[in-house]
This record gives structure tokens, C-alpha cells and sequence, in this order.
């Protein structure tokens, strides 16, 4: 949780990742990379197609995001 200090514990990490997950500003799917991407603000969720979880940090402007957008992966809005 080094990317989120102000985070006490996982449970806070858990409902930050919840939240970006029910209502997050844009859904990108990045066929390349098998993955989903939810960004709410500056962060990042990246999903599994299968629905894993990968990873949460703030990434959304990075350049895996911006790769999988110009390619055509962007589902919402």
C-alpha cells in the first residue's frame, strides 16, 4: 500500500478498489494484455478477463492505459 500512505490497513485498500469497481469514470479493456482497466481520478484497477484482480495504484494517465485506449479498447463511456 506504499502508493496509498494515508490507507490504515488492506481494508481500506479493498474499499478504495470496490469503489473504483462500481463507479469508476472510464472501462478500458486492453485485448493485448488480457486485461481490464477501471480509472476513477488518477488510479488504476486492473482486472484479469477472468475477474482476478492484478493490480490497484495510480497509473490511469500511464502508458499501458493510453496504448489499450488508441487501440480501440475503450467499453465505457
Amino acid at each position: 500500500m506504499k502508493d496509498y500512505p494515508d490507507m490504515k490497513d488492506y481494508t481500506d485498500y479493498k474499499k478504495h478498489a470496490d469503489d473504483i469497481f462500481k463507479s469508476p469514470d472510464q472501462i478500458i479493456h486492453d485485448i493485448k494484455n488480457g486485461e481490464y482497466y477501471y480509472t476513477k481520478g488518477e488510479d488504476l484497477l486492473r482486472i484479469k478477463e477472468n475477474g482476478d484482480f492484478v493490480s490497484l495504484y495510480p497509473g490511469a494517465g500511464s502508458g499501458r492505459v493510453l496504448d489499450a485506449i488508441n487501440n480501440g479498447g475503450t467499453i465505457w463511456p
